[in-house]
């Protein structure tokens, strides 16, 4: 029964994070959108999940512009510019901790980067996307990915330790 409840307070957890916290008047274009977005979301959430114990670690949590790289498929979904952050998504639905506790631990300092926007603006100054900038602020920009995970792995500790008592 604790198990049944752990899942879904996870579950409930999982998909809070696409919260609206725009008001009503963010119009989305194309209802199917998000459909690409959860499925890259979940994709990206299961190679972590799935991931055994040391074995190699996926090659997208060591990219610090992973949010930006993905920034395409919210063009379809808004009126108007609107970006969200696919890391915090993607750690949002990890329930595997021991990836999470491998990320927190190991000692590769590209888990610790940070996406830097006017870094990468100045390596390309004549180049512009079609929201005026090729690389906007982004939620959880200020996290590393290494901060993401520790986050993550305290949230599902709260939840077991709510659970057991």
């Amino acid at each position: 029964m604790k198990n049944f409840l752990m899942f879904l307070i996870i579950l409930f957890v999982a998909f809070t994070c696409f919260a609206q916290t725009e008001p009503m008047s963010v119009e989305r274009k194309n209802a199917g959108c998000w459909s690409s977005i959860d499925y890259n979301i979940n994709s990206f959430a299961d190679s972590l999940n799935f991931w055994a114990k040391n074995g190699r670690m996926p090659d997208f949590i060591f990219d610090q512009n992973f949010d930006h790289s993905l920034i395409g498929l919210t063009r379809d979904c808004f009126a108007r510019q609107h970006f969200i952050s696919f890391r915090k998504a993607v750690f949002d639905r990890v329930i595997n901790e021991n990836i999470l506790v491998a990320i927190t631990e190991a000692q590769d300092k590209r888990l610790d980067e940070y996406y830097r926007p006017e870094e990468l603006e100045s390596l390309q100054k004549n180049h512009t996307s079609v929201h005026g900038t090729t690389y906007p602020d982004l939620p959880y920009m200020k996290y590393s990915t290494r901060e993401l995970a520790k986050r993550r792995l305290n949230e599902l500790r709260k939840v077991k330790e709510l659970l057991s008592n």
